[in-house]
Order: C-alpha cells, then structure tokens, then sequence
C-alpha cells in the first residue's frame, strides 16, 4: 500500500480576481488597484474604483477561504454622488448571497464564489493621499481553494 500524497490548499489573488470581475462590470468606470497618477496639470479626474485586499482566513473545513475585499469609490468635488452611487454598484455586483458565480483570473484559472455579502456598507472617509471624496464598503467572498500537489 503506498501512502497517500499530501497536499496544500491554496486561496485566490483577491485583488487580482476582483480586478478580473468588477473591471467589465463597472466600465465605463476605471478599475484599479492602485491609485492613478493623473498628470500634475490635469484639469478634472474621472470618478474611479479602487480595490484593495483586506485580509481573510481559511475556514475550518481547510478548503473554503473568506477573503475581504476593501471596495474605494472616488469622484471629484462636483461629482460625489456618483462615487457613492458607484460604490453601491459595485456592491451590488459583488455581495450575491447564495447566488454563485465564477471568476477567471489572469492565469486562465477559474474560482468559483460560493457566497458573498457585504462586510462593512458605504461609509465617507478622506483618503490623506488623494484630495477627492472618498467612499468607502467591504465585501466578503467566500471561494473554495485549490490543490497544491506536493512531492
């Protein structure tokens, strides 16, 4: 009888799958997960979405990982509703609930979403890096991992 070969289970990029999924959902929209460097000059920026990973945890089954996603809406002066009404969006599009839906990220590997919901709803804050409003959401997805065959 031979052994049984370990394994490891490994979680999704969360931002590199939210970038993935909410890229073509939010457009015309940009999508980042960086800030933008407008050009010094720039007479007016487009409103925009940030994503940021916000941390997580592999459940205690050892296959299921919860993975939070920070969700940044911005616009300028003029134009702050839009950044809310963009951040609700984008909170509709990610918080399903039971309704399940498959992510592919930029390997060609696909991640399937089990359930999602909203951590942390709309909230403004100032962002010290950046002299726009700024409104802010966390959403949960919580993803089976994948196998790591180990030798």
């Amino acid at each position: 009888m031979t052994a049984p070969t370990p394994y490891g289970i490994v979680g999704p990029d969360p931002e590199s799958l939210a970038l993935a999924y909410f890229t073509p959902l939010m457009s015309p929209v940009p999508v980042t997960t960086r800030l933008p460097k407008p050009a010094a000059r720039a007479d007016t920026v487009t409103p925009w979405l940030r994503l940021e990973a916000g941390g997580g945890f592999q459940r205690d089954d050892e296959i299921m990982f919860d993975l939070s996603l920070i969700l940044h809406s911005y616009a300028p002066q003029n134009e702050e509703p839009a950044a809310a009404k963009n951040l609700r969006t984008a909170l509709g599009y990610g918080a399903r609930g039971i309704y399940t839906f498959t992510v592919t990220d930029d390997d060609g590997v696909d991640w399937w979403v089990a359930h999602s919901k909203v951590q942390g709803n709309l909230f403004k804050q100032n962002d010290p890096l950046v002299n726009m409003p700024r409104y802010k959401a966390m959403l949960m997805w919580r993803i089976p991992g994948h196998a790591l065959a180990v030798s």
